[in-house]
């Protein structure tokens, strides 16, 4: 999925959103999930399934504070 395609997602679910800010929420999450890649890469085994769900709080906690 592209930046572009995460700006139309964010405008369709909240259409008050300018074109900067769903950018900026774009940009936001895509860095996140990036950062996520290495962490989980470097994870033993045993432990990516803690450093998913992790993760998933923190990204789903992010997005629902920007949606409301």
């Amino acid at each position: 999925m592209t930046i572009r395609a995460f700006v139309q997602a964010f405008q369709a679910k909240k259409p008050t959103l300018s074109q900067e800010e769903a950018l900026l929420l774009a940009n936001v999450v895509v860095e996140t999930v990036k950062g996520f890649l290495s962490v989980i890469a470097a994870a033993a085994p045993n432990q990516r399934s803690t450093v998913t769900a992790e993760f998933t709080k923190m990204l789903s906690l992010y997005l629902v504070a920007k949606f409301r």
